[in-house]
């Protein structure tokens, strides 16, 4: 489980409950908890039609002692806009310069 919070890969998950500091999703049947401070999903947000939806995670966090698993989904929303600022910058062009 280490190995996977390590490589920073994203799973995609079904969310399966809500409680009243997250939510309680599964990631290849495996239970996990996603913090709403993880989410980000305004409480009037949390409806049930949203039970049984896919979202996409990667793990924050692991206890095998404890059997328990914590993941986000900030980390994904938060790699995306990385990725997309990346490809935004224009590649450095030095064919204009005089020597």
């Amino acid at each position: 489980m280490e190995q996977l919070v390590a490589e920073d890969i994203t799973f995609s998950s079904t969310v399966l409950s809500f409680g009243e500091d997250g939510a309680m999703v599964e990631i290849e049947g495996l239970p996990a908890f996603l913090p709403w401070s993880h989410w980000q999903l305004k409480p009037e947000a949390r409806s049930p039609e949203l039970l049984g939806t896919r979202l996409d995670v990667k793990f924050l966090d692991s206890a095998p002692k404890r059997s328990r698993i914590v993941v986000s989904h900030r980390r994904v929303v938060l790699a995306a806009l990385r990725r997309r600022r990346l490809d935004r910058q224009a590649p450095v062009s030095y064919t204009h310069l005089t020597l």
